[in-house]
């Protein structure tokens, strides 16, 4: 539950820092294709399998290992990159417990997976709404 507040926290800084940043397409491309993927392994109960649970949280890890790659250096674009670390670190989290050979419970795997959609549905929001 902690985890789920700090993500909420993280998207609400997102929102009231990007209101400054020019629109980005390829910033957003990413951010839906995270949504995307968490949309689809919500539908799909990916969490009931580990082995296609660990594919779905590898897929959100590199896609947004990919969006702070792109966004760290951009001129003036603080609020992008802040909004890539926070994805960042809750995909880097989800991927990492699927990592070791300790159970992970179907549980987890909801709760992170919603509060990924709360996050980058904020994220998608808030980036969408920037000056184009």
């Amino acid at each position: 539950m902690v985890q789920l507040k700090n993500i909420l926290l993280a998207s609400s800084l997102i929102i009231l820092t990007a209101c400054a940043a020019k629109f980005d397409a390829l910033e957003y491309g990413r951010v839906v294709d995270i949504r995307h993927t968490v949309a689809i392994a919500q539908v799909e109960g990916v969490c009931a399998d580990r082995t296609k649970a660990k594919i779905v949280a590898d897929k959100i890890y590199k896609d947004a290992h990919w969006l702070l790659t792109y966004a760290q250096y951009l001129p003036n674009n603080e609020p992008g990159e802040q909004m890539a670390v926070a994805v960042f670190n809750t995909a880097a989290e989800f991927s990492k417990r699927y990592d070791s050979t300790e159970p992970v419970s179907k549980f987890y795997c909801d709760l992170k997976l919603k509060g990924l959609a709360v996050q980058v549905e904020t994220i998608q929001k808030s980036h969408g709404g920037r000056p184009r």
